[in-house]
């Protein structure tokens, strides 16, 4: 029988499916349009409501402005007589305003209309949230395209190859015929391969290092773009603290529903987790009281096991509610991860998804061999706001 190579594409996608993986949910979300370049861009979502948070680089600009002059910045474009909500840095209310702004007393504070009352004073530690964009008579198309400008993302593609081996002897002496031998082959360098897919979505992306130098690229995915802080372009600036808690203790209660408000209030969702063995028992045991598997043995129910089959979220948004628990051994053991498993995306390089060859024995080379080969990269929307990252809990 000659060399065959072909593209298995939708068996290796069954395949995955079918063993429940984590890179799963990578190729479920998979569009079918392939990409064409190594370096592939897209944009984030454009989330409501709308936060701004002044930094005292910012602040002369948004206040020595006057009051007949708009604001426009990498992340937002909001137009005099904006109705905003003030906040301080502990998320208590300093009243609503319009943007005009009254005075310039430093270059990290001003005071701006107040709606029924006297000026308030901003500062650049509050935060503002647009309650309502307004918009004047007889205003041009484009004044109000949008009033946070979506933000650009890139990754990289990254070659994935997996194969397998049976020596000529070891096929002869078992008597296997060719089709026993290509399932064998078939068998192994699925299951690797699936391994080093599911690497692609979960361990290459626990650290910052997302690189196009040289031919082995390594592709970013879920925990690089939820862990880090980008600029407008898409590039690398450091590392986020926002959506990451060290705990230094166990997990409770507290603690998840933490993560449900971080998401709800930057207007992510969370729906599934990334645990290794420790913390998936440090989940069951959390609600061992609250959830458990009965079994009836003639009148008597006996109390066999328990299972966490979703985690709800106490504030009723939804979508905020944990119905998938992923276990990913390469995952550290004091640490769990919620995210939001409809963001993350799969997709491959044109006529580069997954091609097998099987080989037979040859002068040069006595195996029966096989070679999976595929080029894939993730596209992840909106990592920061549908993840959070729980570190340092007690294992």
């Amino acid at each position: 029988m000659l060399d065959v190579t072909r593209e298995v594409l939708p068996i290796t996608e069954r395949i995955l499916l079918e063993q429940g993986r984590l890179g799963a949910i990578a190729l479920r979300n998979r569009t079918n349009k392939p990409v064409t370049a190594t370096k592939v861009e897209w944009k984030e979502m454009s989330y409501s409501p709308v936060k701004v948070k002044l930094t005292t680089a910012t602040a002369v600009g948004y206040f020595t402005a006057g009051a007949n002059k708009d604001i426009d910045t990498d992340t937002t474009n909001l137009l005099v007589g904006d109705i905003l909500s003030v906040q301080d840095k502990d998320k208590k209310s300093k009243g609503d305003l319009r943007l005009m702004v009254t005075e310039i007393i430093s270059s990290t504070q001003a005071k701006a209309q107040k709606i029924g009352g006297t000026d308030v004073a901003i500062e650049t530690t509050d935060f503002l949230y647009v309650e309502t964009a307004t918009n004047e008579e007889g205003s041009k198309v484009g004044k109000r395209r949008q009033i946070q400008l979506p933000r650009t993302r890139y990754n990289y593609t990254q070659i994935i190859r997996a194969g397998h081996i049976i020596p000529r002897t070891q096929a002869e002496v078992n008597n296997y015929d060719f089709k026993d031998v290509k399932n064998e082959l078939r068998t192994q360098a699925y299951k690797r391969w699936g391994e080093q897919f599911d690497g692609l979505v979960t361990s290459t992306i626990r650290t910052s290092v997302m690189t196009a130098q040289g031919e082995r690229r390594v592709a970013g995915g879920l925990f690089y773009f939820a862990n880090n802080n980008f600029d407008a372009k898409g590039d690398l600036i450091s590392g986020a603290t926002d959506n990451i808690k060290a705990v230094n203790g166990a997990l409770t209660i507290d603690l998840v529903n933490e993560a449900f408000r971080y998401a709800i209030e930057n207007g992510g969702n969370l729906n599934s987790v990334v645990v290794n063995t420790k913390q998936a028992i440090a989940i069951s045991k959390l609600f061992q009281d609250k959830v458990n598997v009965n079994i009836i043995n003639g009148t008597t129910p006996k109390t066999i096991g328990g299972a966490v089959q979703i985690l709800k979220s106490p504030i009723n948004v939804a979508g905020n509610e944990i119905s998938q628990i992923y276990l990913d051994l390469k995952m550290p053991q004091d640490e769990i991860t919620f995210f939001n498993d409809k963001i993350i995306e799969a997709n491959y390089l044109q006529n580069s998804g997954v091609l097998e060859k099987i080989k037979q024995p040859t002068s040069e080379d006595d195996n029966f061999s096989i070679d999976l080969l595929g080029e894939w990269t993730i596209i992840v929307r909106n990592a920061r706001e549908n993840t959070y990252t729980l570190k340092k809990l007690d294992a």
